[in-house]
């Protein structure tokens, strides 16, 4: 018998132009969904939490910048009380802190340089900080931060993977009979760690709909500007505006499509969705197994300014049409404004039921993050149908308001 190694990796980092590969950017496909929110350690008793329950993501570049007046921020100037803000992030390679770093930014190209109150990834005492913890054995010092001698640091923030809280919590419902949650390691654990709203959306929701029960999710309504989605990684074997599963060799260009592939084992199998559910991530449905490769275009243009991410988990058009430079043409319309070009692609069943349950004209950007809305034309900021001369067929155009946020045209 003989056996093969098969090349891949998983990130939950966006596709970016910096990822390259052999015929350009490496190809991405969609695993799943999850988002990052901001936590703090639980006061004990006779502690008082200075934290407020919500931030919004313009709060958080502010604390994670350390500018207010030539100080640190201090927690009553965000709704809590009197505590200088300590702002914490994981070690350097985290692909949360990326994200978290590159929502407070301009993107993934540009992401928020931290300032200088920031930990930036390693305590005091020179331990690295694990991304998605709160507990530590000797290897990391999450703990030694968090939980200094049993009495934590409450006045700490610290960005957290919503689908790995999950994962390590318990009592988290089920999903087709299998348990949600119970994932914890000596490594690998909420200890005193807390999930904080953003945005003022709630970081989780249970959900009863079949074949859930009772079930611990990260809710539908979470904002947008803090989602993200997973991927496997392997070599393109196409193009960096074509991206395909690799043609080389042989074994490679058989396995991967049926492991990784819309139709492969890790998007159909029953084990395979039990898996991504149990550990605390979202399904995809048919964007699963969605090829996309690098692009600068995605999700914001740091030439023209800060871009509002789409409002969504993960969508066709966001992993193949929104990342495409030959579909896809950024450039500066007026300032604080960029245009894309897209091709509109379906969008997955529950995508469909968010669209239908939104209004279809005068849709304001706060309304539209905070839906799961997939398709191109549902990352509307302001949903205003128009069809001017030039846009191909399937194709539509929209436009928001100016002040940082995005204008889409066909």
């Amino acid at each position: 018998m003989t056996y093969y190694c098969i090349d891949f990796a998983r990130t939950g980092l966006p596709p970016a132009a910096v990822v390259s590969g052999t015929n350009g950017p490496d190809a991405f496909a969609v695993l799943g969904g999850d988002a990052i929110t901001w936590s703090s350690p639980a006061p004990k008793t006779g502690q008082t939490s200075p934290v407020p329950s919500n931030l919004t993501v313009a709060d958080m570049t502010k604390i994670y910048t350390c500018q207010a007046n030539g100080t640190t921020y201090n927690w009553d100037q965000f709704g809590g009380k009197n505590a200088p803000i300590v702002p914490v992030l994981p070690q350097n390679g985290s692909g949360t802190r990326a994200t978290f770093l590159a929502a407070l930014g301009h993107g993934p190209n540009n992401p928020l340089n931290p300032g200088p109150c920031v930990v930036n990834g390693v305590t005091s005492g020179g331990l690295p900080i694990e991304e998605n913890t709160g507990v530590s054995s000797s290897t990391y010092g999450n703990t030694t931060q968090f939980d200094p001698g049993g009495t934590p640091a409450v006045a700490d923030i610290f960005p957290y993977s919503i689908g790995d809280y999950i994962a390590q919590g318990s009592g988290e419902g089920t999903y087709s009979g299998r348990t949600i949650g119970g994932h914890t390691t000596p490594d690998f654990g909420h200890g005193v760690m807390v999930l904080r709203d953003s945005n003022s959306t709630v970081p989780t929701a249970k959900d009863n709909t079949a074949p859930y029960v009772n079930a611990t999710v990260i809710s539908p309504s979470f904002t947008s500007a803090l989602r993200r989605i997973l991927y496997n990684v392997v070599r393109n074997g196409g193009t960096a505006t074509a991206p395909k599963f690799p043609t080389s060799p042989a074994y490679e260009a058989t396995a991967l499509p049926k492991i990784f592939g819309p139709t492969g084992w890790e998007c159909t199998a029953t084990a395979a969705k039990e898996d991504i559910v149990s550990y605390g991530f979202l399904l995809e449905g048919r964007n699963c197994g969605a090829l996309s490769a690098g692009s600068p275009c995605w999700p914001f243009d740091p030439v023209c300014g800060r871009s509002r991410r789409p409002g969504t988990s993960g969508a066709a058009a966001l992993n193949v049409a929104w990342r495409k430079c030959s579909t896809l043409t950024c450039a500066c319309a007026s300032p604080g404004q960029r245009e894309y070009q897209a091709a509109v692609e379906p969008d997955s069943p529950h995508r469909r039921q968010d669209r239908q349950r939104a209004p279809r004209t005068g849709r304001q950007l706060e309304e539209a993050e905070r839906e799961q809305l997939g398709d191109v034309h549902n990352i509307t900021m302001d949903r205003r149908d128009r069809s001017p001369a030039g846009c191909a067929p399937g194709q539509r155009a929209y436009s928001a308001p100016p002040g940082g946020q995005s204008a889409l045209s066909c």
